[in-house]
């Protein structure tokens, strides 16, 4: 009977392994399976680091903003006041007559360069609001204008319809690429619809495509009339 208790206390188990093999068997198991702690400090860390970063930027960005806005308040003098007052810059009354004449002559030649950029953006706008009253009494004048092609016949000399005439036969032989661009040398409109007027339909029309729109549309308007 005490034979039997002690086989069956001390007999190996069936899973095989004894008490001590399988202490040393559960820390495997426990390394195997990630540990939630260390991943969610990981991603505190990363989140941190990232957060750092963002925040270096905006510090840098506003750094710079600062920066070109301070230097800009410096150009102008608004800053004088200030400097003076925590001694970086000599006040008015310490300064030199020399130094003094120095800064006058720096803003007078900054002022003056500021006038000049002025004056040239104002006569930049004159120029161009003059370029397109210009235009537009240009196209009013050809709108109001009724004039037809046979008024345009007749007001052209004998002399300067021959003329045409033999641009138009020149023209004609030319192809339409080489022959625009001795049309367009013409005075206006109504020389270049007497010159259309007497070459060959399809040469004509091959040199109106050719054409500025506004230009070709004056000269078909001029000979459908």
């Amino acid at each position: 009977m005490a034979d039997d208790k002690f086989n069956a206390a001390f007999a190996p188990k069936k899973s095989g392994g004894s008490p001590a093999a399988a202490a040393n068997k559960a820390p495997a198991k426990a390394d195997a399976r990630s540990d939630p702690k260390a991943d969610a400090k990981a991603a505190r860390k990363a989140k941190k680091k990232r957060s750092r970063k963002v925040l270096m930027l905006c510090l840098l960005i506003i750094a710079i903003l600062l920066g070109g806005a301070g230097y800009a308040l410096y150009r102008i003098g608004m800053l004088d006041p200030i400097l003076v007052a925590v001694g970086m810059m000599p006040s008015p009354e310490e300064l030199s007559i020399e130094e003094r004449q120095s800064r006058l002559d720096k803003l007078e030649i900054e002022y003056a360069a500021r006038g000049a950029a002025l004056d040239e953006r104002e006569e930049a706008v004159e120029r161009r609001e003059k370029s397109l009253r210009l235009r537009e009494e240009e196209i009013e004048r050809r709108e109001s204008a009724q004039t037809s092609f046979v008024d345009v016949m007749t007001e052209t000399s004998p002399e300067q319809l021959d003329a045409l005439k033999k641009v138009s036969k020149i023209c004609n032989q030319m192809s339409a690429e080489d022959a625009v661009g001795i049309v367009q040398n013409l005075a206006n409109a109504d020389e270049i619809a007497l010159v259309v007027y007497h070459m060959t339909e399809e040469k004509a029309a091959q040199l109106l495509t050719l054409l500025p729109q506004v230009t070709a549309a004056k000269v078909l308007s001029l000979i459908i009339d």
